[in-house]
């Protein structure tokens, strides 16, 4: 079985990336931290979708992501730990190829 980690996967877009791998075969580890709670409040909590993705998809495993800051290279940072977890998956880009997409994508919207 195929596995994917998705980043955000209690948000919307990421919820709904969970199901259409899961629909396809694949086992999911979903990573959250829940930042819509902390900037929006209560009311932007997400664990309810958290919830919902859990209940609807039999392969899905969710981690919580603590660190709030660099949530999407967190584990990128930390090679020995991501293949602690996540033993399938195949890390294709370096982390400096990983910054540097996120700096020009930054680079690209402060324009």
């Amino acid at each position: 079985m195929k596995s994917i980690l998705v980043t955000g996967s209690s948000g919307l877009i990421g919820s709904e990336i969970c199901l259409h791998f899961a629909d396809q075969g694949w086992k999911i580890h979903g990573i959250d931290n829940n930042q819509r709670a902390v900037f929006f409040g209560e009311s932007g909590d997400t664990r309810w979708n958290q919830t919902r993705i859990q209940d609807a998809i039999q392969c899905f495993e969710h981690h919580v992501e603590e660190n709030r800051i660099g949530d999407h290279i967190c584990y990128y940072s930390d090679l020995t730990k991501m293949k602690e977890h996540y033993p399938d998956w195949n890390i294709r880009i370096s982390l400096e190829e990983t910054i540097g997409q996120i700096v020009a994508a930054w680079q690209g919207k402060l324009k």
